[in-house]
């Protein structure tokens, strides 16, 4: 653009000049053929300065083109990558948030999300239950069976708990064989009601 400006700027003063030339060339000029051979001599300069700024357009415009359409690959390439990097933080946040074995958020997880539950439910003045469950006589399973056995019991469990309760609870596996379940919105006798239903599901 600068470059632009400048050779516009450079036209202008040249033209200005062989105008500024040309009509003190007239007024000293003694005679009509004298006159004549002059203004055409002009003329044919400024034709020849016209020329060559186009020339000189022409060029940078093809140059200013090809710049953009490198900006444009360029941003086109950048806006790929980020978005390919954002996909792939997404993912690796998930699976950060994620527990490997039994798909449920892990304890990181509940971590971040047990204080704004809390202070909405505080806002909003609705109850909250919070239970905390774990397998009875895990460790038997591991000790008879081995730890692929107790990793099968580990895959399952959530099944079980899923199919008792509804969207609205969440559920977390907060470390080896202990899970947290948040029931919002719930009495601490619906809680009940709706932890035993768990239980036997997994019984």
């Amino acid at each position: 653009q600068r470059t632009l400006t400048s050779t516009r700027k450079d036209l202008n003063s040249e033209l200005r000049k062989h105008v500024s030339e040309t009509s003190n060339a007239a007024l000293q000029a003694k005679d009509l053929g004298n006159l004549k051979s002059l203004i055409e001599a002009k003329l044919g300069t400024i034709s020849s300065t016209m020329d060559q700024y186009q020339k000189q357009m022409q060029e940078q415009e093809k140059q200013a083109s090809h710049s953009i359409s490198h900006l444009r690959n360029k941003v086109s390439r950048m806006e790929k990558d980020a978005s390919t990097l954002s996909l792939s933080l997404q993912q690796k946040l998930a699976h950060a948030m994620t527990d490997s074995l039994t798909n449920l958020p892990n304890r990181a997880a509940y971590q971040d999300s047990i204080l704004p539950i809390c202070n909405m439910n505080q806002k909003a003045n609705t109850q909250l239950a919070l239970a905390v469950c774990d397998i009875d006589h895990f460790k038997s399973v591991n000790d008879t069976w081995g730890h692929l056995a107790g990793d099968k019991v580990l895959r399952l469990l959530p099944r079980q708990i899923r199919s008792a309760l509804t969207e609205k609870y969440m559920a977390f596996r907060y470390g080896g064989e202990e899970f947290v379940i948040l029931l919002p919105n719930t009495s601490l006798s619906a809680a009940k009601t709706k932890m035993e239903g768990i239980r036997q599901a997994v019984e």
